[in-house]
């Protein structure tokens, strides 16, 4: 995995990924209840600059849990899209779903409506050409509408070292200046900003129409070098940890640290993850399947590598709880964290 940046401090991954994947590809977030909670006050925060008449499309929809949020709170007209087999689940009595890529995929009666709201989060950042996807969305807004964006922070990842940020399908990594000048390039500016405490630290902005003053994008020539030393301290990490190894976690951070450190997956028995969504699914390019961490002390485990950063601290509180005491613990930020429960 290769990570380059253009001279306007816009970061994007190096190899290109096939459309294709995504109509195949499941976000199990929906499952995860501080992540409903997150959606819930999103829904609510909405209420605050849109009456509830207003029209809202929330591109990638997912299994529509912001949509029935956003009924719960008093929307009156909204819909969404996915190109992913979540979008044709049944949803009698909610906000509809329709499967495909906006706009291309809206249905007849729907192709030459324009919104009050459009909302695009976790979208932007598996956009392989960012400029010509809002070339075709933006046209679906209407003049004084709100265009909303939710994408990962570079700054937060590079801050605080979380190099396995850095995932496969994300392809492009913006800091708020370089997400900002993208939309100024379409008659946009920001109105509201801010980075709240989902997946490591994301963007959160508000969009309108006009002229859009903005700040300079920050260099970031270190990431490389600095990557660099992470995988090298990771794979000798690794090579300490005995064979009945698991790990707790099995989303996007995980499948990026065997990605850095491929030598890691063949020190791992088993994974777990408190997401009811991951239960029972294949753990990305591995032959694990993951399980419930209720189910980690019955392996007995003779370490555990806790790849989901974000939740360390209470993964660590839960494992003292479980397992004895002794087990050595591998926490794969930057520095490596060695830890004994």
């Amino acid at each position: 995995m290769k990570v380059v940046q253009s001279t306007d401090g816009f970061v994007q991954l190096a190899h290109q990924l096939p459309t294709s994947i995504y109509a195949r590809y499941g976000f199990a977030g929906g499952h995860s209840a501080g992540y409903r909670d997150y959606l819930t006050g999103f829904a609510a925060r909405l209420r605050t600059t849109l009456v509830p008449d207003a029209s809202i499309f929330e591109i990638g929809c997912g299994d529509g849990t912001l949509l029935d949020a956003l009924m719960d709170v008093g929307f009156r007209d909204c819909a969404g899209m996915d190109p992913s087999p979540q979008a044709d689940l049944p949803a009698p009595g909610r906000f509809p779903r329709y499967r495909g890529y906006f706009p291309g995929d809206l249905p007849s009666h729907l192709a030459s409506r324009r919104y009050d709201a459009i909302l695009c989060r976790h979208v932007l950042e598996h956009i392989e050409e960012p400029d010509a996807f809002l070339s075709a969305v933006l046209p679906c807004l209407q003049e004084n509408g709100e265009f909303w964006i939710e994408v990962p922070d570079l700054r937060s990842t590079v801050e605080r070292r979380w190099w396995t940020n850095f995932y496969a399908i994300h392809c492009n990594y913006f800091e708020a200046p370089t997400l900002d000048a993208l939309l100024a390039r379409h008659g946009m500016r920001c109105v509201h900003g801010e980075t709240v405490p989902i997946f490591g630290g994301s963007l959160l902005r508000r969009y309108i129409r006009g002229p859009a003053s903005l700040e300079p994008a920050s260099s970031w020539d270190s990431i490389p070098d600095a990557v660099a030393s992470w995988r090298a301290a990771m794979d000798a990490a690794v090579l300490t940890l005995p064979a009945r190894t698991w790990g707790w976690g099995a989303a996007e951070r995980t499948a990026a640290a065997l990605a850095f450190s491929p030598v890691l997956e063949s020190r791992l028995a088993g994974v777990v993850d408190g997401n009811r969504g991951l239960q029972g699914r294949w753990m990305a390019g591995t032959s694990l399947v993951v399980a419930a961490p209720e189910s980690l002390a019955a392996q007995r485990p003779e370490a555990v590598v806790v790849f989901a950063l974000s939740y360390a601290e209470p993964i660590l509180e839960a494992l003292r709880g479980m397992l004895p005491a002794g087990i050595p613990v591998l926490v794969p930020g930057d520095p490596v964290r060695h830890l004994i429960l």
